[in-house]
């Protein structure tokens, strides 16, 4: 493939219109004289005449071509070779530290595969170091997103990426990153939780502004709840210092002090409007209900993501230190976004106040991480620019100049 750095200088080829014009304005038809002892000569002039038109247009066939090919030299053309970004016997096998055990046996034919392709197994942690039978495991705490996106700025080009992990939710991070590099996870379930009692009683209570009627949306969905899937649930009336297992603080005020083990409160801020929906994190395949508006939120530093926009940002998140502290960017208003008009409104609510629903409890699958969106910023490193070089134009049009003084010479006689 060919490019230019200066293609500007590709204008200048039509300075092969000078020839051209010379060309033309000499080849116009003179004057006829009709002399009676020319028509012995005749055969042999219309034989020189064919010759020296022969000669002519190629003399101006090199002529353009000394225009052209100058400018070209001046534009500075580049080979474009495109490099092979994925080749499928080499890369990094990752295998996280938390299943790591459980992935040598399980996935003992796939790792041993792999390494025969020239595959390096590597640690799935930071730094990425290389996994021998001494290598310690780690506790770490990084999410797997961040990671991932790491390993992929690490790798060359030329590389792929085979991921083992387990599949807890809560370890993956908030949002996919780009990626330039073919992907295949693998994942190992983790040992679940038995499930709670769905009858066990939940106190829940809410606290609005008088004028707000995001309280009667909460109140509506909370008394679907109790007469379908949550029999146990109470809802009692919010009072100052009332004891509860969740407290929907509807305010823009700091919560007053309380005993309530949840806490979702609203976050305050500068408003963005939005042309998003909301999705549940902990059930990719429930509804997602439009989102108009959002606070924007300074802290980037958070806890467990429930809901977020399609562009993967956090709508309710838990505090990093303090799991029972929610925090939600949106409101329970038509006005900000159509949950509470969205017949799956329960459910989400349902997912909060239900431990039996939790992340923890609900796995990611492999389907979910299948598409993940390129990484543009690394577009740049997929091709290589290489500069023709300059003897070899030199070289071209020293030829083509020789040439036309051949040509030329020849025309004239050796005059």
């Amino acid at each position: 493939m060919l490019s230019f750095g200066a293609p500007i200088w590709l204008l200048a080829a039509t300075g092969m219109l000078i020839p051209l014009l010379i060309h033309w304005w000499r080849s116009r038809a003179g004057r006829v004289l009709s002399i009676p002892t020319v028509r012995f000569l005749e055969k042999d002039a219309k034989a020189v005449a064919r010759k020296r038109k022969l000669q002519d247009l190629l003399l101006l066939l090199v002529r353009c071509l000394l225009f052209v090919l100058a400018a070209c030299w001046l534009a500075k053309p580049l080979l474009q070779k495109r490099k092979n970004t994925v080749t499928r016997n080499s890369g990094w096998l990752l295998i996280s530290d938390d299943v790591r055990a459980n992935a040598l046996s399980t996935y003992a034919d796939l790792i041993d595969s792999l390494q025969r392709q020239g595959y390096q197994r590597r640690a799935f942690r930071k730094d990425f170091p290389l996994l021998t039978a001494k290598t310690d495991s780690l506790d770490t705490v990084i999410p797997y997103f961040s990671l991932l996106d790491a390993a992929d700025r690490q790798m060359r080009d030329d590389q792929s990426l085979y991921l083992i992990t387990g599949d807890d939710r809560q370890r993956f991070g908030n949002s996919k990153p780009g990626l330039s590099h073919e992907l295949h996870w693998k994942l190992l379930p983790k040992k679940r939780t038995e499930e709670i009692d769905t009858a066990v009683n939940i106190t829940v209570a809410i606290q609005a502004d008088p004028n707000s009627k995001d309280a009667a949306y909460l109140k509506a969905a909370f008394t679907a709840l109790q007469r379908t899937e949550m029999p146990g649930l109470l809802m009692i009336d919010y009072q100052p210092g009332i004891t509860v297992d969740w407290l929907f603080w509807l305010d823009g005020k700091a919560p007053a002090t309380t005993t309530a083990t949840h806490i979702l409160q609203y976050v305050d801020g500068p408003i963005a409007e939005q042309d998003s929906w909301l999705k549940a994190v902990a059930n990719p395949s429930a509804d997602r209900p439009a989102l108009y508006r959002q606070s924007i939120a300074e802290n980037k530093n958070r806890g467990t993501v429930w809901w977020s926009n399609a562009q993967g940002v956090p709508v309710l998140w838990s505090a990093p230190d303090n799991a029972g502290r929610l925090y939600f960017s949106s409101r329970f208003d038509p006005a900000w976004n159509e949950l509470v008009w969205s017949a799956s409104f329960p459910e989400w609510l349902a997912g909060l106040v239900n431990q039996n629903l939790q992340p923890a409890n609900n796995p990611v699958e492999e389907t979910e991480l299948h598409d993940f969106p390129p990484a543009t910023a690394k577009a740049a490193v997929l091709t290589t620019e290489k500069p023709i070089p300059d003897w070899y134009w030199i070289g071209m049009l020293l030829l083509l100049f020789m040439l036309e003084r051949l040509l030329s010479y020849r025309k004239t006689g050796g005059a």
